[in-house]
């Protein structure tokens, strides 16, 4: 059985551990890594079996895959740092590999798989396979809880990381 590592405990990485916790998941779970560790200690505490909060090394030496699920700010430093120890990675944030294509490449050099599920980007796809009849009219909908975005690099370089 493979494990895998999760980066991050938003809503993508508490969506994979209620997964794994009720047994839907083929993997164990080696452990999570996340920039808020207070709020990934109470949300593992709820869980039955709760992974190990982890630092992002000891997370890729303890897991066979390791899953990003932190945000396109987490990806390039976190393929770099998972390609080095020869571990294979899975990008959530697809959009990374757009901005930074040198992860592609890396991963080939270190010939370890870089993973890019196509739900990573759902509505996309959703819109995708409508289109094969006619659609008149689209609305997507994003909602992300504002402590969700507490210490994101993006708000913090512009002075309102705090929520």
């Amino acid at each position: 059985m493979k494990s895998i590592g999760i980066v991050g405990c938003g809503a993508i990485g508490r969506a994979l551990l209620h997964a794994a916790d009720e047994g839907k998941l083929v993997a164990k779970v080696a452990g999570v890594a996340s920039r808020t560790e207070e709020t990934a200690r109470r949300f593992i505490a709820t869980l039955r079996e709760p992974p190990p909060l982890l630092s992002r090394s000891e997370l890729i030496a303890r897991s066979d895959l390791v899953v990003e699920a932190a945000g396109g700010s987490a990806v390039v430093e976190l393929a770099r740092e998972t390609f080095d120890a020869g571990k294979d990675l899975m990008a959530i944030s697809a959009g990374a590999l757009l901005d930074h294509p040198e992860i592609i490449e890396r991963a080939r050099e270190s010939r370890c798989r870089l993973i890019v599920p196509s739900g990573a980007i759902a509505g996309l796809d959703g819109i995708k396979s409508a289109c094969v009849g006619r659609v008149a009219y689209v609305r997507m909908t994003t909602r992300k809880p504002p402590a969700g975005l507490e210490g994101a690099p993006y708000l913090v370089e512009r002075g309102r990381g705090r929520c």
